[in-house]
């Protein structure tokens, strides 16, 4: 498998861990179809991706006090443009289909030669790169390329 440096400089992604992010992707886009829903947006895939890394956000990444309370991903284009996570509630089960991709990412990246979890960019420099390249073909209602530059986090006010 092979490991790069992302736009940053600083987070380390590789082949492997972006396929577990592109086959939860794919799950995700079964599990709709087989329930005759339309795959999800990219504003829900954002809903989604927030509420997975909230949930015990220390079993996926090695800085986990970086996870913001109530975390809400939020994209941004190389356009400077933002695009928020949707306000709506997420399905519990995509936010699991979701949540055990970043697992398996979190593990892949433990048994590399990298010998750790993710950093929360090093997570999110991988969900970003399936998205730019993958993102059309699992996602609903998105222009034929995503743009995105990078991908946050961001705490909800309550």
């Amino acid at each position: 498998m092979g490991w790069w440096r992302s736009g940053n400089g600083q987070d380390i992604i590789g082949d492997g861990v972006a396929d577990r992010v592109l086959r939860g992707l794919q799950q995700l886009a079964r599990d709709a179809s087989a329930s005759g829903r339309p795959n999800l947006t990219f504003e829900a895939i954002l809903g989604v991706a927030g509420d997975a890394i909230g949930d015990r956000p220390e079993a996926l990444v090695s800085d986990p006090q970086e996870v913001p309370s109530r975390p809400r991903a939020c994209a941004v284009m190389r356009d400077g443009k933002e695009v928020q996570a949707g306000r709506h509630s997420t399905r519990p089960e995509d936010i699991s289909v979701l949540w055990k991709a970043f697992d398996d990412v979190s593990a892949e990246y433990l048994v590399s030669e990298v010998g750790r979890r993710p950093t929360l960019s090093e997570l999110l420099a991988c969900l970003a790169f399936v998205l730019r390249v993958e993102g059309t073909r699992y996602l609903s209602g998105v222009p034929e390329e995503l743009d995105i530059e990078r991908i946050v986090l961001v705490g909800e006010k309550s």
